[in-house]
C-alpha cells in the first residue's frame, strides 16, 4: 500500500492506493510552523479513522506547493515508519513535458493534475480546473505537453478578501445558490461569488475550446469542484481524486522507465 499526499495552502489531500484503487481519501489541516510530531499525529489520526494499518503503508509519495512544511512532513512519514519516500518535483521528476517558460515555477499539483488528465483521456487536449485557494486553468496537449494556464483567486480567497476590506459584509462559507437572488446579505454573497466564478469559468472554457477545439476535454478537481459541477457548462468531468491519481501515475511511470 502506498500514501499519496498533495500538500495544498490550506489542507493536505490524503489517500492510499493499493491495486490502483484510491481508499481512505480525505483532507487535514495545514498549519505552518509545526513539528514533525504535529503532521505525524495528523497522519496517525487519519489512517485510524479510515481503517488503515500504518504497519501496511509500503511506500509514501507526497508533492508540495508550501516549502516551509515540506521537511517536517517528511520527518513525520519517517517517524511512522515508512522508509521509501518520494517527493514530486524533488527525488522524483515529472513524466510529463513542460513548456513553461519558466517551468520551475509550475506547482507541482498543476503538473501531476496534468498528468492524470493526461492518462484519463489520452491523445486528447484537455484542460483542468482546480477550485482551491487559487482557481487553477491548466492545459494538456494531446502529445502529453504541458502548456500552461490561467491563475485567479478561489472562491474562498476572495470571500476573504472581500470581508476584509467592507467593514459591514461577514466572512462566510461558500454555499450552492437556491436561486437567482438573494434575500439578505449572506445569500447575496453566496449567490455573488458562486454565480460570477460560474460565469468566469465557462467563459474561460468557451475561449479554450474555440482556439484547441470544440472536442477540448474540461475536467474539475480541488476542494470546492463540487459545488461548481451543475453551474458550469462544459466540464466533462469532476475528479476530487485527481492529484493523487497524478502522483501515483507518476510515480509508475517514472519508475518503470
Amino acid at each position: 500500500m502506498i500514501l499519496l499526499a498533495d500538500i495544498g495552502n490550506s489542507s493536505i489531500t490524503v489517500g492510499f492506493i493499493k491495486a490502483n484503487a484510491i481508499s481512505g481519501f480525505g483532507r487535514v489541516k495545514v498549519e505552518k510552523n509545526k513539528d514533525k510530531n504535529f503532521y505525524s499525529r495528523l497522519l496517525k489520526k487519519h489512517t485510524k479513522e479510515k481503517n488503515i494499518r500504518v504497519s501496511k503503508i509500503d511506500a509514501a509519495i507526497f508533492c508540495s506547493v508550501v516549502p516551509s512544511i515540506d521537511k517536517a512532513f517528511r520527518l513525520a512519514l519517517k517517524e511512522m515508519g515508512i522508509k521509501n519516500i518520494y517527493q514530486t518535483g524533488k527525488n522524483l521528476k515529472y513524466a510529463i513535458k513542460n513548456r513553461y517558460k519558466r517551468p520551475k515555477q509550475v506547482g507541482a499539483d498543476r503538473l501531476l493534475n496534468a498528468i492524470a488528465a493526461y492518462n484519463t483521456y489520452p491523445k486528447n487536449n484537455t484542460l483542468i480546473i482546480d477550485f482551491g485557494t487559487a482557481i487553477t486553468f491548466d492545459m494538456v496537449n494531446r502529445n502529453n505537453e504541458y502548456l500552461g494556464g490561467i491563475i485567479m483567486p478561489g472562491i474562498r480567497t476572495s470571500l476573504a478578501a472581500l470581508s476584509s476590506k467592507a467593514e459591514l459584509l461577514p466572512l462566510i462559507e461558500p454555499k450552492k445558490p437556491l436561486g437567482l437572488i438573494g434575500k439578505d446579505t449572506k445569500t447575496s454573497i453566496q449567490n455573488g461569488i458562486v454565480y460570477a466564478t460560474a460565469a468566469a469559468c465557462e467563459g474561460i472554457i468557451k475561449r479554450f475550446k474555440n482556439k484547441y477545439g470544440a472536442k477540448l476535454k474540461v475536467i474539475a478537481t480541488g476542494g470546492d469542484a463540487v459545488l461548481f459541477e451543475k453551474f458550469v457548462p462544459g466540464i466533462d468531468r469532476v475528479d476530487k481524486q485527481l492529484t493523487l491519481y497524478g502522483l501515483y501515475i507518476n510515480y509508475k511511470m517514472v519508475k518503470c522507465c
